[in-house]
């Protein structure tokens, strides 16, 4: 799938899951298994698998994230 080889795949599906985990969390009233970065975490692993696509394909986007988060 060329198509999910650009950078924005990633970045895409990371920011996606982090909304849909905030959305989770407000609705839940802050239920501590709905924290946002789990919930991402997992939606992406989910996201992954169900869609069959690599980690390498997501990780060209990923890595523009973890580029940003590390100085934090």
């Amino acid at each position: 799938m060329a198509s999910t080889m650009t950078p924005y795949f990633g970045i895409v599906v990371s920011l996606i899951a982090y909304g849909i985990g905030t959305l989770l969390f407000k609705h839940s009233k802050g239920f501590f298994l709905f924290t946002p970065l789990f919930v991402a975490m997992v939606l992406g692993i989910v996201f992954l698998k169900v869609g069959n696509f690599t980690f390498e394909e997501y990780n060209t986007g990923g890595k523009m994230i973890s580029f940003f988060l590390e100085p934090v």
